[in-house]
């Protein structure tokens, strides 16, 4: 019996967390992960000449392997909280895209984003938390997982409770992210 073709899930990130990423080393394996989005905001932001990851992000998409999502998404509406101003221009046409339906969860690093998500019940991480979980997808050794979570903790801006948090999760903590494909 013929089996239709594994289709991985859709995944919005946002441009602090795709530049950790990259920095790194990780946005391969994401993309071998995940069908990867990114609002167009949001790759005008990592695309600048400059950042670190730029001329890859470009030829990613120029690959078909990221896909920029492109619109203003989808508006809060229906009893979800109104996205607050303060967010800068990625995050909140990334909460917009993810309420159009463009992505299962959202990888965002912006502190007043995550607090959104949160609030709003939308599905997130922090880019500190995909060494981890690639680590228990079987995706990571124990050695990349330990070396990429440092660079990221290195790069990164986070509070000493995320910090925390980011160590203590467990498989059972990070089961909704895991990658759906069987095999790395």
């Amino acid at each position: 019996m013929h089996q239709p073709p594994f289709e991985k899930r859709r995944i919005l990130v946002d441009a602090s967390s795709a530049i950790l990423m990259t920095k790194a080393g990780l946005m391969e394996e994401l993309i071998m992960a995940y069908r990867v989005a990114c609002a167009s905001s949001v790759y005008r932001e990592l695309c600048r000449k400059g950042y670190p990851g730029a001329k890859e992000i470009s030829v990613f998409r120029q690959t078909g392997k990221i896909r920029v999502t492109e619109g203003p998404g989808d508006s809060p509406g229906g009893g979800r909280p109104p996205i607050p101003a303060g967010l800068g221009p990625g995050e909140r046409d990334t909460i917009r895209h993810f309420y159009g339906g463009a992505g299962a969860f959202i990888i965002i690093d912006d502190g007043r984003g995550a607090r959104y998500c949160r609030n709003a019940g939308i599905p997130f991480i922090n880019a500190l938390l995909v060494p981890k979980l690639f680590y228990f997808a079987g995706r990571l050794s124990e050695e990349a997982y330990l070396s990429a979570t440092a660079t990221v903790i290195g790069e990164g801006r986070y509070a000493a409770t995320i910090l925390s948090w980011a160590q203590a999760c467990s498989q059972k903590d990070l089961s909704f992210f895991l990658p759906e494909d069987p095999s790395p």
